[in-house]
This record gives C-alpha cells, sequence and structure tokens, in this order.
C-alpha cells in the first residue's frame, strides 16, 4: 500500500469517525434541546401557580382585614357582649382569651386539621 493510498484510508476514516461523532452531537442537542423545552413548561406552569396562589392569599388577607374590622366594630358597639367575657384562660403573654377568643380557636383548629394541619395551634397566636 502507498504512503498516499494510506494517508486518504487514514483520512476516510477520520471523516466517518467525525460524522459519527458530529451525529451524536446533534443527538444529544436534540435530546437536551427537548429536556430544556420540558423545563420551561413546567417552570411557566408553576410561575402561574405561584401567581394564583398569592392572588388567593391577597384574598385572605383582605378578608382578615375585613373580618377583624367587624370584630372591632362589634367591641365597641358591644362592649357588655358575653361574647367578650372573661373566660379565666389567658393568651401566653397574659392578655384575657375571651369566649369569642375560645370560639376562634375551636374552629381555626378544626379547619386546620381537615386540611391536613397536624397541630394547628403552632400556627395561630395564643
Amino acid at each position: 500500500m502507498s504512503v498516499e493510498l494510506g494517508l486518504a484510508f487514514g483520512a476516510a476514516l477520520e471523516a466517518r469517525d467525525a460524522k459519527a461523532a458530529l451525529t451524536q452531537a446533534n443527538a444529544n442537542i436534540h435530546y437536551l434541546n427537548g429536556v430544556v423545552d420540558q423545563q420551561a413548561a413546567e417552570n411557566a406552569a408553576l410561575k402561574a401557580r405561584i401567581a394564583a396562589l398569592t392572588t388567593q392569599m391577597a384574598v385572605q388577607q383582605a378578608d382578615v382585614a375585613g373580618l377583624r374590622a367587624v370584630v372591632g366594630t362589634f367591641k365597641q358597639t358591644h362592649p357588655n357582649s358575653h361574647l367578650l367575657a372573661d373566660t379565666g384562660r389567658r393568651f401566653k403573654d397574659g392578655d384575657v382569651k375571651s369566649q369569642a377568643t375560645l370560639v376562634y380557636e375551636k374552629a381555626f383548629d378544626t379547619k386546620a386539621r381537615e386540611l391536613g394541619i397536624q397541630n394547628p395551634e403552632q400556627h395561630r397566636v395564643d
């Protein structure tokens, strides 16, 4: 075999190997583009879910503000209501727990447990 033929054969092998490597690289790129597209779709879905939950939380905070305003008005207009009476129980800071507070705590704890919260008392002021 002549040197020229040997060099041509070697070049052909290198070209074949290079083509195979490029084909594999293109397959890898195609696969990874699919992964990136999938991740982008998942990220978009998560961003939409976060936006919906943020709105839901804002609405709940607005609802709480409205309910606190109602309770404040009730306390001012009905200071002698049995709902505001001292139950003998106290918050950790020593403040009085009224009958209304006990009603709230019971409802809060019940609903929290329904929603899967194991220790609801750890999530409310006491």
